[in-house]
């Protein structure tokens, strides 16, 4: 039998979400025991990743028999969670890196060019990497850029007029220039006008910023419930790299499925993403 952590409903085994919140279910023997699950994968690796972390002193670890699709759940006590999981992902991309060894000791070297063509292509299919700027960095970035302009404008444009009514002990047009003073009058002007459209940038993103934290909490929360530590932990491939990838992937698609209106504003969603991933993963 299931359960669900947030509302306690209990659902048979083969049902991995909850109807009503939809937050993935835990194992009532998990429930009552006060453990958190650590991994779900198939025999032997549960053994393995058990075995090494006893070797590690971790005194909490335990596991259950296999289900009826032969996965099994490892746990461990919620104070020793956060450092069993690390050291565990830690044997795992060893373990990865050996095997991979092995594999290309024995592959030809066809093999490994089709296996990096594989890899390239897999990198193609991930959206280009753009830095988020949030509102609130954009606005204090055009308020920073409205100040600069106006006053470097409007300090130019007196000092051009100054100029050309000879007020100034110097000339920096040539006196009686026009077409000098008119050229540097319309490029000050110019900056005024950068400096008018920064300021009203500012107003705009100021009232985006508390719309965009909405967002973000909402996704946030999203990417906590559906995106557990055990469940990307189980979506496994022959390197970490491609592990992250594959990771990656599934939870971009799970993101734009449940918030359509993401589907526009990848280097938002990719930044929680990768936040995301980095708190489970280091």
């Amino acid at each position: 039998m299931k359960i669900c952590p947030k509302c306690k409903n209990e659902y048979r085994d083969g049902i991995t979400h909850c109807a009503d919140c939809d937050c993935e279910l835990i194992s009532i023997e998990e429930e009552s025991s006060g453990k958190k699950v650590l991994l779900q994968a198939p025999y032997p690796i549960t053994t393995q990743v058990k075995e090494y972390l006893e070797y590690c002193k971790f005194t909490s670890i335990s596991e259950e028999e296999p289900d009826e699709n032969g996965i099994v759940s490892l746990y461990c006590s919620e104070k020793e969670y956060k450092q069993a999981f690390k050291q565990m992902n830690v044997f795992i991309a060893e373990e990865q890196r050996k095997a991979q060894e092995a594999r290309l000791a024995s592959m030809t070297e066809e093999e490994i060019a089709a296996m990096e063509a594989q890899r390239e292509e897999m990198v193609k299919q991930v959206p280009p990497s753009n830095i988020y700027q949030n509102y609130e960095e954009k606005a204090e970035e055009n308020k920073s850029s409205a100040i600069s302009f106006l006053i470097i404008g409007i300090l130019g444009v007196v000092l051009v007029a100054l100029s050309w009514f000879e007020m100034l002990p110097f000339s920096i047009g040539g006196r009686g220039n026009w077409f000098s003073h008119g050229v540097m009058f319309i490029f000050f002007i110019l900056f005024i006008v950068i400096g008018i459209v920064s300021a009203k940038n500012v107003g705009k993103y100021k009232d985006l910023i508390h719309k965009e934290a909405d967002s973000k909490g909402e996704l946030e929360k999203f990417l906590e419930e559906q995106f557990s530590p055990v469940l990307l932990t189980q979506i496994m491939a022959e390197t970490e790299e491609e592990a992250y990838f594959k990771r990656m992937a599934y939870m971009r698609k799970k993101v734009v499925e449940a918030f359509p209106e993401l589907a526009n504003k990848g280097s938002f969603v990719e930044s929680l993403l990768d936040k995301h991933y980095d708190d489970i993963f280091g």
